[in-house]
């Protein structure tokens, strides 16, 4: 601790996210990025010159300006030693941490022993017992603890074992081989070491990291070392890079490469030595969640001189960004199916493969990740889009994802993902064609930012990259067949609203009549025959299914009518599909009117054979209620109850909708639904339009054989789908509005007001008396009145003077007799009027019925109808003359 309070004291030391006091070049700031968490800051060349390095004992040197300021563990008669000042180290996980170590020459007996790199998971100011052996590196347990006549060789292991620091692990940097084998020496430690100098890992609280040799009494002892690498004492500056990558709970991988920078550039390059060493977790005390302090230790014998110190930067404490590398096959054609190994596509199917990488955990940002990957053969491939967990979106090049390097993806902090997906189309083959395994691999794009995706570390400066992962990281291998090239689509359309839209685009009610279209087309150029499929419908249970009726349309125009029970239950289609190419289904199946919501669900309409099968999602929507009683504040009104349609192509009917509570006044048109019926044909319903006055409709309907589509149909003033019939039509409106109120049904009844007259009316010729007499019209004459729509009417007639070709005027003239009286026509009469009684089933009323005809000739009051009359003076002659009839409608 004491070390720890000296370095708080200079201003010129940082405090790293690791917790460990450092020294940092002159080029790097408290605010500056480092190198290992993603920043562009580099350690500046160094000064090879340990000469120029002052400073006391285990303090920093603060006063040089040869380059940058270091940590300084001098070399002393006891150990030197500093910590990370919080526990920071996890082997949950991997993390990797470098630094730059000057050692000192060896120059006879002012050399020094070397450092430990040390990881333990007690307190920062455990040491270990003072000794005067340098073969410790102050971290090794004393040869003397333990050392007796009449001890045993484990009780003397145990002794040293214990001296140790425990439950740690070491990667020793050893400057001087401590190789000395007399009996009882303290300088043995490196007795089976053969190349001088070196690094080594060791447990060295672990009895299985000590051998003893010699005579019981006269024990020594020397350290098992693990993957050792030659460690040169040439005084120059060497870069060292330490990993961890997690196996198991018990085991793990421990990772150092030496001289893996440039000393001058800082640069990356090849590494000539690494070691990857399995490291057991049971010697550290391991456990889930427990975190443990690093550090360096040391020991010298006296007199080392200022030149041999060892000096250390660290520049890298980086936990890896933890991640998660997958990918996914699609075959979208087979209803998405998720394509595995082994599993097979047919040509032409319509494919995905989704490349994902996923930042799992870990505090850094994890930058400049690439995708590399060979693309999976015989498949078209046509693009690639690349989607992040925020929602973006962007187009990666497929040739980016073929380079060496790879295609570049956004940064990812811990719980981001990014997904790469290439879209194509399956060969279509005429064979059974096998696709290999294609191998894809997500890079580490910068030198300091760790990726991990499930493989092991391979390199200091990109880990988890390299062989391993690429040979972990597969598309699945599958096999493409002779393609079936069906496509299956369904499509359901609302026939009560105008224009009869998709159910998906409109509110559809309850009562509602839908017609489900199904069609399956397949591709004359398949390579395999499909014969005789099968359709299963599979139309929702909940509509009903009973009076459901349909036709099936080939390519050709053919139709085939279905019964309720082949819709229900399955139809098969007789033919060669590669001959029929195309068959259509229109179902009409009409749903049960409830006051209540009902919810159809999304069901699977399937088209299938032993060798093939295509479906097609039929779709989920909501049926909602209509309630069964009228709400007496919602009242339509038409502005015309009864409208003649005699003359006309287009009948407009208008009018208000009010609602006593003013709600109308209070709301959009369009929030009112209008249900209309005519002539009890299905009801068809459009929304009021929000461009018309607050409250009023307008709709036309096409009459006298004019077809709807013939009309202008606009928002303000739609068609209605339905013409009117001949004759009399009746027209109900409802209204309905948001909240579920609905009116009373007003009515409107359209139809024609017209008269039928034969063009001529005759009379029997009579000869002349000398008296004057009524002659009665010839038989065969008649005139009708048609009221198709309840007008209330009158009908007069009136007639001119009878005259004879030689302009002489009939003595007499024209009269209408009736049971009333004889009334002269030379001024109009009503000789009939609106009577419901009168009129036949078809609105028609006969105006001459009861008229007297042939052979009557009278000079009284009997007789009905049309007579002429002849007065004694008359001269022979023929004459003619004119009737006008007159078809009053009273309510225009």
């Amino acid at each position: 601790m004491k070390l720890i309070r000296q370095l708080i004291k200079h201003s010129g030391w940082l405090l790293l996210a690791c917790g460990l006091l450092l020294g940092a070049s002159q080029v790097v700031h408290a605010d500056d990025a480092l190198p290992g968490f993603g920043q562009s800051a580099q350690v500046s060349p160094f000064n090879t010159d340990p000469n120029s390095y002052g400073g006391d004992s285990n303090t920093a040197n603060t006063s040089q300006t040869t380059g940058f300021q270091s940590l300084l563990l001098k070399l002393r008669v006891n150990q030197s030693q500093v910590w990370s000042s919080g526990a920071d180290v996890s082997f949950d996980h991997a993390w990797a941490m470098s630094f730059w170590t000057l050692l000192g020459k060896d120059n006879g007996s002012t050399h020094n022993d070397g450092m430990a790199f040390v990881i333990q998971p007690n307190s920062n100011t455990e040491k270990v017992s003072t000794s005067s052996a340098g073969e410790t590196l102050g971290v090794y347990g004393d040869v003397t603890k333990g050392r007796g006549l009449f001890r045993s060789e484990d009780d003397y292991i145990s002794g040293i074992a214990n001296s140790a620091i425990q439950n740690s692990v070491a990667v020793e940097f050893d400057h001087y081989s401590n190789q000395d084998a007399n009996w009882g020496s303290n300088s043995a430690f490196d007795q089976k070491v053969t190349n001088g100098p070196h690094i080594a890992m060791t447990y060295p609280a672990s009895k299985t990291s000590y051998t003893v040799d010699g005579p019981r009494g006269s024990y020594f002892a020397y350290l098992n070392h693990n993957g050792v690498i030659a460690l040169g004492s040439d005084a120059t500056w060497h870069h060292v890079t330490i990993g961890y990558t997690p196996i198991s709970s018990t085991k793990g991988t421990l990772s150092y490469w030496y001289d893996d920078r440039d000393a001058t550039t800082n640069a990356p390059k090849t590494v000539n030595e690494v070691r990857n060493q399995a490291l057991d977790l049971t010697q550290l005390g391991y456990s889930a969640g427990k975190k443990y302090y690093f550090g360096f230790t040391s020991y010298d014998k006296a007199g080392s001189a200022e030149e041999n110190m060892n000096r250390i930067i660290l520049d890298t404490y980086s936990d890896y960004v933890k991640t998660t590398a997958s990918g996914q096959l699609t075959d979208h054609t087979q209803k998405d199916k998720t394509i595995n190994s082994g599993d097979t596509v047919n040509g032409g199917d319509e494919l995905d493969y989704a490349y994902t990488l996923k930042a799992v955990s870990g505090s850094k940002t994890l930058q400049k990740a690439m995708l590399k990957a060979d693309l999976p053969a015989h498949v078209g491939w046509t693009k690639a889009t690349l989607k992040t967990s925020s929602g973006t979106t962007s187009t990666v090049a497929l040739a980016d994802l073929k380079t060496s390097t790879g295609a570049t993806l956004p940064d990812l902090k811990a719980g981001d993902d990014v997904t790469v997906t290439l879209t194509g189309t399956a060969e279509k083959v005429t064979t059974d064609t096998k696709v290999d395994a294609a191998s894809y691999q997500f890079r580490n794009g910068g030198a300091e930012n760790y990726l991990l995706a499930n493989t092991a570390l391979t390199s200091p400066t990109s880990f988890g990259t390299g062989t391993a992962l690429e040979k972990q990281q597969q598309t699945p291998a599958f096999t493409i067949t002779p393609g079936y090239n069906a496509k299956a689509t369904v499509a359901v359309k609302d026939l009560n609203v105008k224009g009869q839209p998709d159910v998906a685009t409109t509110k559809a009610y309850t009562g509602d009549t839908l017609q489900y279209d199904y069609t399956l087309t397949y591709g004359a150029d398949s390579p395999q025959d499909w014969q005789d499929p099968t359709v299963d419908f599979n139309l929702p249970t909940n509509l009903d299914l009973a009076n459901a009726s349909g036709t099936m349309t080939t390519q050709d125009g053919q139709t085939t009518k279905l019964t309720a029970d082949q819709i229900k239950n399955g139809y098969q289609i007789k033919g060669n599909m590669k001959t029929l190419q195309k068959v259509s289904f229109s179902l009409k199946v009409p749903s049960k009117q409830q006051s209540a919501d009902v919810a159809i669900k999304t069901t699977t309409a399937t088209f299938k054979t032993d060798a093939h099968s295509e479906t097609a999602d039929l779709p989920a929507y909501t049926l909602h209620g209509i309630p069964d009683k009228t709400n007496g504040n919602l009242t339509v009104l038409p502005e015309h109850t009864k409208i003649d349609a005699t003359a006309l192509t287009s009948i407009p009917v208008t009018g208000l909708v009010t609602d006593t509570n003013g709600d109308v006044d209070n709301r959009k048109n369009s929030a009112i639904t209008l249900l209309i019926q005519v002539n009890n044909q299905p009801v068809q319903r459009i929304q009021m339009s929000d461009a018309n006055t607050k409250g009023y409709f307008k709709f036309q309907l096409a009459a006298n054989g004019i077809s709807p589509s013939d009309l202008t149909s606009t928002e303000q003033n739609p068609v209605l789908d339905q013409a009117l019939a001949t004759g009399k039509n009746v027209v109900k409106i409802q209204a309905l509005d948001e909240s579920g109120n609905l009116s009373a049904p007003a009515q409107v009844v359209i139809g024609q007001l017209s008269l039928n007259v034969d063009p001529n009316l005759s009379f029997q010729d009579y000869q002349l008396t000398g008296r004057s007499v009524f002659v009665a019209s010839q038989t065969g004459f008649s005139a009708a009145v048609t009221n198709t729509f309840n007008a209330t009417w009158s009908l007069t007639l009136a007639g001119t003077n009878l005259t004879a070709t030689n302009g002489k005027t009939l003595a007499g003239g024209l009269y209408y007799k009736s049971g009333t009286g004889t009334t002269a026509l030379s001024a109009p009469v009503q000789i009939a009027a609106s009577d419901t009684a009168t009129q036949d089933s078809n609105g028609v009323t006969s105006v001459t019925e009861d008229w007297t005809h042939a052979n009557l000739i009278t000079d009284a009051a009997s007789g009905q109808g049309v007579f002429a009359q002849v007065r004694s003076d008359a001269t022979p002659a023929t004459y003619h003359g004119t009737l006008t009839w007159t078809l009053v409608n009273a309510a225009q």
